[in-house]
């Protein structure tokens, strides 16, 4: 009779081997620490309850007359953390942000063995598989604006930043 257990092993092991891609795969830079060699920031709360962090944006838009902008990201993810660079350091996008959009930064987290958020993440069909961070513009009653796929900036748009500018300026109000 032959030993289940190197079997049962191998089987495990080809699990790990194909999911660990797919989990990597969202973010063009999955290495905790950047390029640089300081540690990621934490600029999404991993222990806030995403909810709340949109429904205070929501209430915010509603008071100042603007739109939310959501993004949806991860600590870990370089292209997360470098688009939070280019809303507060480009000239342009830090100005159309400030006038025209309240900021809702919600983590959207699956490294840890569960998806952070889940239930934001389903209200808005996101397809994370696409890559971190997903931008989503939403009106101050919380209704997606941006609700075509080929419009929402890439992860990686970051790096033209213009991008980002034209898709802000879709749901800017003249």
């Amino acid at each position: 009779m032959m030993n289940a257990a190197p079997r049962r092993q191998s089987s495990w092991l080809s699990i790990v081997i194909l999911t660990v891609p797919i989990l990597l795969g969202a973010c063009k830079t999955t290495e905790k620490v950047k390029s640089d060699g300081r540690d990621a920031r934490q600029i999404y709360d991993m222990q806030a309850d995403g909810e709340r962090l949109l429904a205070s944006a929501l209430r915010q838009a509603q008071k100042e007359e603007k739109h939310v902008l959501l993004s949806l990201g991860a600590n870990w993810c370089s292209d997360s953390q470098n688009t939070y660079d280019a809303l507060h350091r480009q000239a342009d996008l830090q100005e159309l942000l400030q006038d025209r959009f309240v900021l809702a930064m919600v983590d959207a987290n699956n490294r840890v063995g569960f998806q952070r958020n889940q239930m934001i993440i389903n209200r808005y069909q996101v397809d994370l598989k696409r890559g971190i961070p997903v931008l989503l513009v939403l009106n101050a009653e919380g209704e997606l604006l941006s609700d075509d796929p080929s419009q929402i900036p890439l992860d990686s748009d970051h790096e033209a930043p213009e991008k980002i500018v034209r898709y802000l300026n879709t749901w800017v109000q003249p």
